[in-house]
């Protein structure tokens, strides 16, 4: 599968994305943008963002073997119009997209919760303000728009509710599994 990337050499804007290649899994419109899931290849996932006027934008993710594949779209969109410029200097894009979470579990993965963080404690602490598990389909596929201040990693549970894989390593992680865990849908 073949992506384009990078920046015209006449104006610094990045190129169109190749479109998706393979089955439209699901869609769904969030304010003025539509989302289109395409499975492309063997645990390859597309999304394609879709407002009048943009360029084509498509976020891609793929499993490497893994029973699930959980990510977040970006949130920069281009005006296929060169010429037009929208959101000004505060961010290196025309159009600030709404965020969506995509993806797809399979077992032994059951459950994606996703956390809202707040601004850290004076003494660095890491502040979770909630969190929320994901809803797939089921056959496990996930298109569901991101809320307001949730984090970029998707964290991820068995069916028993036990943590699946290697968990993030990064400093909030273990207060997010805790508030996933105390939330937890699971019997246990």
């Amino acid at each position: 599968m073949a992506v384009l990337s990078g920046c015209s050499e006449s104006d610094g804007r990045p190129a169109p994305d190749e479109p998706p290649a393979g089955a439209l899994l699901d869609e769904m419109a969030v304010e003025e943008t539509g989302f289109r899931l395409y499975q492309e290849g063997e645990g390859c996932l597309a999304v394609q963002a879709v407002q009048e006027g943009l360029q084509t934008t498509v976020f891609r993710r793929c499993a490497h073997g893994d029973p699930a594949v959980v990510d977040q779209t970006g949130a920069c969109g281009w005006f296929e119009d060169a010429s037009r410029h929208g959101a000004g200097d505060d961010f290196e894009c025309d159009v600030r997209l709404p965020r969506v979470w995509y993806g797809r579990i399979a077992e032994p993965v059951a459950y994606v919760c996703v956390a809202r963080m707040g601004e850290p404690r004076p003494d660095g602490e890491p502040v979770v303000e909630g969190v929320r598990f994901l809803s797939p389909t089921a056959d496990g596929l996930i298109l569901e728009p991101a809320q307001q201040g949730e984090g970029w990693a998707a964290f991820l549970f068995y069916a028993s509710g036990s943590r699946y894989g290697d968990p993030p390593l990064d400093r909030p992680a273990e207060p997010i599994y805790q508030e996933c865990e105390r939330l937890a849908p699971w019997d246990g």
